[in-house]
């Protein structure tokens, strides 16, 4: 019924000093466009702000509907925006059904983004 699962105390992260991660890029993947946001928000930031060289990923193509697709990457290109970061992509996998995508065509989608 449960998880066999030991829970330790809870750890803040507290932000740190400076950019100790000058140099490292950070790409936040999301399924659906509001995921960071809404998700891990706090820790992109924490993140972005410590020095990484930031890009957003958003894995679905956000299709309910004829049309919201320009929506959605306009809302996108926002939150990359707002974060600081370069850049925003997005793979375009079928909205709610990414059960049926194969493993490998989506690392291939992820390795092709990360070769400079």
């Amino acid at each position: 019924m449960g998880y066999d699962v030991e829970y330790s105390e809870v750890r803040i992260e507290r932000a740190v000093k400076g950019k100790p991660h000058k140099g490292k890029v950070l790409l936040a993947i999301q399924p659906h466009s509001d995921d960071i946001p809404l998700s891990a928000g706090g820790l992109v930031a924490k993140l972005l702000n410590e020095g990484y060289t930031g890009y957003l990923c958003s894995v679905s193509d956000d299709a309910r509907g004829a049309g919201e697709y320009k929506q959605h990457r306009i809302d996108n290109q926002n939150i990359a925006d707002f974060y600081g970061m370069k850049g925003s992509f997005e793979l375009l996998m079928p909205h709610h059904q990414m059960d049926s995508v194969g493993i490998q065509d989506l690392k291939q989608r992820f390795i092709f983004l990360s070769d400079p």
